[in-house]
């Protein structure tokens, strides 16, 4: 991943990682410093808020897609003004986020859609991780769907803190360690964006043969 010397008046397209291809909204950059950047999207709004992950591209250009956690949204008069962090960029064809094998312990509660009103709990380890989701290996099952609350301490000090869907469990990897592997796709980050961002971009070992956690299983053999 690298910064991108963004201009006041460029012109981007804004989308969620998730959306279908061709729902990104036009935007102009009103603001660039070191701080981040300040959007102005006059037709309409992706539904992106504060805490959001948003995909960004160059209008009129397919090198690159850009990462940046949402910092705020306001309504104004001349439009929608969403607040992003410092855009990291990597080549178009690297459509899914940076994945790095980072082992980190992870606290996650979450709702079963079946039972929502018998929130559960459980604990686990990352098994790879980027900033648009993670793969974590758990004692017990959590069902495809389910909304997770995740609390992953890279360091001993503040956890990221992040609300995230399952997309997957992983079929096959419930043998020699036991537990599950599960992929999640984060939904909104509450906390520790940038210490994520950070300690993904300073890895090395990157992972371009897994799956990506932020996509479902393309298959029904994919997830159990």
């Amino acid at each position: 991943m690298r910064e991108r010397e963004l201009s006041v008046d460029d012109r981007l397209l804004i989308s969620k990682p998730t959306s279908p291809e061709g729902a990104a909204v036009p935007a102009e950059v009103k603001e660039a410093d070191d701080q981040g950047i300040m959007l102005l999207l006059q037709a309409g709004s992706p539904g992106l808020k504060p805490g959001a992950l948003a995909l960004l591209r160059a209008e009129g250009e397919e090198t690159e897609v850009g990462w940046a956690a949402v910092d705020s949204v306001r309504t104004e008069d001349e439009g929608v003004l969403i607040r992003l962090s410092p855009p990291q960029w990597e080549e178009s064809g690297e459509t899914r986020a940076r994945r790095s094998a980072l082992r980190s312990y992870v606290v996650a509660s979450f709702v079963d859609p079946a039972w929502p009103a018998d929130p559960k709990r459980t604990i686990g380890m990352t098994v790879n991780i980027s900033i648009s989701g993670v793969r974590i290996r758990t004692r017990g099952p959590i069902p495809v769907g389910a909304l997770a609350h995740l609390s992953i301490y890279l360091t001993d000090d503040a956890p990221v803190i992040a609300l995230a869907r399952v997309m997957r469990i992983v079929e096959g990897e419930q043998g020699q360690e036991g537990g599950y592997d599960v992929g999640l796709a984060f939904i909104r980050f509450l906390q520790g964006y940038r210490e994520l961002l950070a300690a993904v971009t300073e890895d090395d070992e990157r992972l371009d043969d897994v799956p990506d956690e932020a996509e479902p299983a393309s298959n029904p053999s994919d997830a159990v």
